[in-house]
């Protein structure tokens, strides 16, 4: 079982980005017995816990500022030259910075074992519609280098991908969520296809805060503009939610932490609960628990990085959880299973990858969708993936 300690630091981790509520976080933080005021109050305010850390100590402040009985500081030099090569900063700003004491909490850069969700690999039956739906209307980019002829096509999505092999259509048993830097233009170029993809299961519709849009064969993606839920990603994937059977969450949470090593928990917001998986910087992985019927698995799958990949081999191989050794730098599984029982919870074909993989990290172009021949920027063909969020 997780300890308090962890599974409080997922759920910082969750409200920080907007996953669940004020209201969820105060009440799952009840529930575990976290103190508001102390650990979890702490980590969300570093500014309070820096004025009330010593207080807590029983630490005295002289009046220099620092512990009472404690021998003093030597003083800083008063100039230090050449650290940027800006007198604007060299001058005092960066040295003042430099000085100050500060608290971080060091658990927000902390990752786990899946350190990238890469792709999300769905067949489908018709190359033209295909670009019509992930190229014209989402505004993603076909990779230039890899996969060009006429039975597969890869689009870069950021730093990610969306791999679409000719074949039977496939259907995430969920959602895929993709970050759109032009959101404002996509009601626009979605609504240009619907003659050209009519009789298909195409659709589109604007909800509170995303764009919800369906492939032609019936995948869902959720697009959504940049903001600080998903840090600096202007353009990719930060999440897939699949829909799993009722009860299974906290099976699945075991899964990914013990198995795979990953950062996982248990959550719950308006929509019910759900086990919350780190896959990278920015990225999760949901199964969130629902009574609809879940569709036959029908072989889609994701691709993964990891840091530590003999591990999670050894222990899926244990299991016979393990049904491809692709090569030496990637392995398969199909099964997600309770380690406590054994029982099979949900499939989904897991593409996994180490960090040694000569595609990890590989560059992905990617174009800006509003240019065009008549309206055309020099110097703003390409689009960045990334931003610094204010």
């Amino acid at each position: 079982m997780a300890s308090k300690e962890f599974v409080v630091q997922q759920l910082l981790k969750a409200y920080r980005k907007g996953i669940i509520s004020d209201d969820l976080f105060a009440q799952q933080m009840a529930e575990i017995g976290a103190d508001m005021n102390g650990q979890g109050h702490a980590a969300i305010s570093t500014s309070q816990s820096a004025a009330t850390t010593s207080v807590d100590k029983g630490q005295a402040l002289a009046a220099n500022g620092q512990p009472a009985g404690s021998r003093p500081r030597p003083a800083a030099p008063m100039l230090m030259r050449g650290i940027t090569g800006d007198a604007s900063i060299d001058g005092g700003a960066l040295l003042t910075a430099m000085r100050e004491k500060r608290n971080y909490d060091r658990t927000t850069e902390d990752l786990g074992n899946i350190v990238a969700l890469e792709h999300v690999n769905v067949t489908v039956p018709d190359q033209e519609k295909a670009t019509l739906f992930y190229i014209n209307a989402l505004g993603l980019t076909r990779d230039p280098y890899m996969m060009t002829g006429p039975a597969n096509m890869w689009v870069n999505v950021g730093r990610q991908q969306f791999h679409l092999p000719t074949g039977k259509p496939q259907v995430v048993r969920g959602h895929v969520g993709v970050v759109i830097p032009d959101y404002q233009d996509l009601p626009q170029r979605l609504n240009r296809v619907r003659e050209a993809l009519a009789g298909t299961r195409f659709d589109c519709h604007e909800r509170d805060g995303y764009i919800e849009a369906t492939c032609p064969w019936g995948n869902r993606i959720r697009l959504y503009p940049p903001s600080k839920r998903f840090g600096a990603m202007q353009l990719g994937l930060p999440y897939v939610e699949f829909e799993v059977p009722p009860g299974t969450a906290d099976g699945i949470t075991r899964f990914y932490s013990q198995i795979m090593g990953a950062q996982a928990a248990t959550l719950e917001d308006g929509q019910g609960r759900f086990a919350c998986v780190t896959a990278g910087n920015g990225q999760n992985l949901f199964f969130r628990e629902t009574d609809r019927p879940i569709p036959p698995y029908d072989q889609h799958h994701l691709a993964i990085y990891i840091n530590d990949f003999s591990g999670p081999h050894r222990r899926l191989k244990e299991r016979g959880l393990i049904f491809q050794e692709s090569d030496q730098h990637q392995y398969r599984f199909q099964d997600i299973v309770d380690p406590e029982t054994g029982k099979v919870l949900f499939t989904i074909e897991h593409e996994v990858r180490s960090m040694k993989h000569p595609m990890y990290l590989r560059p992905l172009v990617n174009r800006n969708p509003s240019q065009n021949i008549m309206r055309y920027a020099p110097g703003e063909d390409a689009l960045n993936w990334a931003k610094a969020m204010n």
